[in-house]
């Protein structure tokens, strides 16, 4: 019996461990800092100089001086896996898949660097730096 209380305390102990050690997730490196724009393969008009994701899953847009513009449209981030989806939801809901969705393959994510590989609607390669 008394073999039995002490694994269940050493099976509850590292499942304690587990949970207090986890491992940082996508979002929460995405969520650390501003990202500004460092390179652009092609010319693509919805990011323009940085991006910064909030925790209530809204992005927001860096001017060149690195200061927040004020949205006047709600714009949503969701990170599945590798990828990265946002939504502007300036267009009326019936264009809201073809023209306000991006979709991207997030290939480098770390403390300093964002590298996105955009899906959809064009090919195309962003590099981001953290401000």
């Amino acid at each position: 019996m008394r073999a039995l209380i002490i694994f269940i305390f050493f099976f509850f102990l590292s499942g304690c461990v587990e949970r207090n050690g986890s491992t940082i997730t996508k979002k929460d490196k995405l969520l650390d800092g501003e990202w500004m724009l460092v390179s652009i393969d092609e010319k693509y008009p919805f990011i323009r100089n940085g991006l910064k994701f909030s925790e209530d899953n809204q992005v927001f847009h860096i001017d060149t001086q690195g200061h927040t513009v004020p949205a006047h449209n709600i714009e949503i981030y969701k990170v599945y896996g590798d990828t990265l989806e946002i939504i502007d939801y300036k267009y009326e809901p019936q264009f809201i898949q073809e023209k306000g969705t991006h979709i991207f393959l997030i290939k480098e994510l770390n403390q300093d660097e964002l590298v996105l590989e955009c899906i959809y609607p064009s090919p195309n390669r962003i590099t981001f730096r953290k401000q």
